[in-house]
């Protein structure tokens, strides 16, 4: 079983959107030696990262 990193990420727009791409689909172009959890995203205003967190694929 591999270890794990937990993932925190800061905003949910733009960036946000490109960030969680990036670490949800990393095991497609790189062989890790670690599992990556997206375990929570934060911004501004709480519906919007409640939305972000469901579209995106966090945990928390």
């Amino acid at each position: 079983m591999k270890e794990t990193i937990n993932i925190g990420l800061i905003g949910y727009k733009f960036m946000g959107k490109a960030y969680s791409s990036a670490y949800k689909n990393i095991s497609l172009f790189f062989d890790l030696p670690i599992k990556v959890v997206m375990k929570v995203i934060c911004g501004r205003t709480e519906k919007s990262v409640k939305r972000a967190k469901e579209k995106f694929g966090f945990l928390e």
